[in-house]
């Protein structure tokens, strides 16, 4: 794995070009990690980030001196960018030399075996630490490896978890799609090697340079029997649309949206949840083969999407809601209500 170049990042000094300075509304042409996210660069905007506060908030708490470990569930609906806001995370840490270990969907863990969970947390960790794995730290992973034995790959994986933990230097550990690992049987049991993906205590709190970000919009199951003891309200950040001069810059990068009258009206069915407009929209639109010349034609457009839409959206976000711990269930209505159906009121 280590002399492979058949998974090959770009260089850390093409990243550090691109994530210095950063600011709000800031367009940053991605880079290219070794994995990609679900759904990435699927909408108009290509392989292009906006940075958003939410986005630098998240950073500065974890590249901040800590005297304890950093764990952080990204939770929310889906279609607000949760993905973007990993992988930006997941490409500042490898551009500031950060130990990393980014899992960019957690179906790739979801396998018959521990030698094959342990295999892909090898392959994922070094395609992205290979060049800057110190001779002090290569030795820790392969401290009590047996070379005859048939669970190499195990025990390497176990040690990188282990030096994630416990470098002397600020680690990251990012697994997207995490709820994918609870929605039936979940997969930790089966997989012991797996277990600190279920047992975030796994990540002390006396580990302060380790970070840890969780995300996935099926994640329901996980932090309702999972996250115990105030858990939830402490390391759960909610995922809402973008900020409203953040999506207006999304519009700018389409040729008819960012009309001013259209922008309007796009943004107002659209609520600027991201992915709703930059694929949804826009793809209703593409398969229409139609040319929109004024705000009228437009808003005829938006009418019979926003019918569609919603008999779609309600489907997914009424088993959502369903599988709700009870005490949420009131907050999470309010934000779906708010973020996927902006014309009817909240109660």
């Amino acid at each position: 794995m280590l002399e492979s170049d058949k998974f090959v990042p770009d260089l850390h000094a093409t990243f550090r070009a691109a994530f210095q300075n950063l600011y709000v509304g800031q367009s940053i042409n991605l880079p290219h990690l070794d994995q990609e996210p679900k759904h990435f660069a699927e909408g108009y905007q290509g392989r292009k980030l906006l940075v958003t506060e939410q986005m630098i908030g998240i950073w500065n708490e974890l590249s901040k001196d800590s005297d304890h470990s950093i764990k952080r569930v990204l939770s929310g609906s889906i279609c607000v960018g949760k993905l973007y806001i990993s992988y930006f995370l997941a490409s500042k840490a490898y551009a500031e030399g950060w130990l990393i270990l980014y899992i960019a969907n957690a179906s790739d863990l979801n396998v018959e075996s521990s030698q094959k969970a342990g295999e892909v947390i090898c392959r994922f960790f070094l395609v992205l630490n290979k060049d800057i794995l110190t001779a002090t730290y290569f030795k820790q992973i392969i401290r009590y490896v047996d070379y005859d034995s048939k669970e190499v790959e195990i025990i390497i994986a176990e040690d990188i978890l282990d030096l994630i933990k416990l470098a002397d230097c600020k680690t990251l550990l990012i697994v997207d799609e995490h709820g994918i690992l609870f929605e039936k049987d979940p997969v930790p049991l089966r997989i012991h090697l797996l277990s600190p993906l279920m047992n975030l205590n796994f990540w002390g709190e006396s580990y302060k340079f380790a970070c840890v970000i969780l995300t996935g919009t099926t994640h329901v199951r996980y932090e309702r029997e999972y996250m115990k003891n105030g858990q939830y309200e402490f390391w759960v950040i909610y995922i809402g649309p973008l900020q409203s001069s953040v999506f207006d810059i999304l519009l700018q990068l389409h040729p008819i949206l960012k009309i001013q009258g259209i922008k309007k009206e796009a943004k107002k069915v659209t609520n600027c949840v991201p992915r709703k407009l930059s694929i949804y929209l826009v793809e209703y639109i593409n398969k229409l083969n139609i040319i929109i010349i004024d705000i009228d034609c437009f808003q005829q457009v938006l009418k019979k999407f926003e019918i569609e839409w919603i008999d779609k959206i309600l489907v997914i976000a009424q088993k959502y809601y369903n599988d709700l711990p009870k005490n949420e269930k009131t907050r999470y209505y309010n934000a779906l209500t708010s973020m996927f159906l902006p014309s009817k009121p909240i109660v």
